[in-house]
């Protein structure tokens, strides 16, 4: 993933773009990761539930984060769908770009304030299906860094 491919994701979504991820009462961390581009999730699925953020973000390996925050409580099958509608809309995104020669990596993520046993199993028991490929879902606690999530799965 180039500068130019988030230049081109920064001008063609412009109004999705965000400085950071936040929702009440749940952060997660970019620091130490400077090139990367912050989309709204809502924003880029129209009519359809989405996630809460789809980051880009240029490291060693170029990584693409659909990002659900829970503050409160959550239903498992509506985060699955939420995951599932904006991982679409990434890999849209990356096929736009005519540069594009993206294997992306895509990383899923619910970040919760608390997540019970049950709750915990029903999101990361079984893989999310999208674009011919099969994705594990992660599920950490709100103010996890990207740096964290990295360490964690060894990626």
């Amino acid at each position: 993933m180039s500068q130019a491919f988030l230049a081109y994701v920064r001008d063609h979504y412009h109004l999705a773009v965000r400085d950071h991820c936040e929702e009440p009462h749940c952060t997660f961390d970019l620091r130490g990761f400077d090139a990367h581009v912050i989309l709204k999730g809502e924003e880029l699925v129209q009519g359809e539930r989405a996630s809460d953020y789809v980051i880009f973000v240029q490291a060693e390996r170029d990584i693409v984060i659909v990002l659900e925050m829970k503050g409160r409580t959550m239903d498992a099958s509506e985060v699955r769908e939420k995951l599932l509608n904006s991982t679409r809309v990434a890999i849209e995104i990356a096929g736009h770009y005519p540069q594009a020669r993206i294997d992306l990596d895509l990383i899923h993520l619910v970040l919760s304030r608390r997540i019970d046993a049950s709750e915990y199993r029903s999101i990361v028991g079984r893989p999310l299906a999208a674009g011919g490929r099969k994705f594990s879902i992660l599920a950490k606690r709100c103010g996890t860094s990207l740096y964290d999530i990295l360490w964690i799965s060894g990626r």
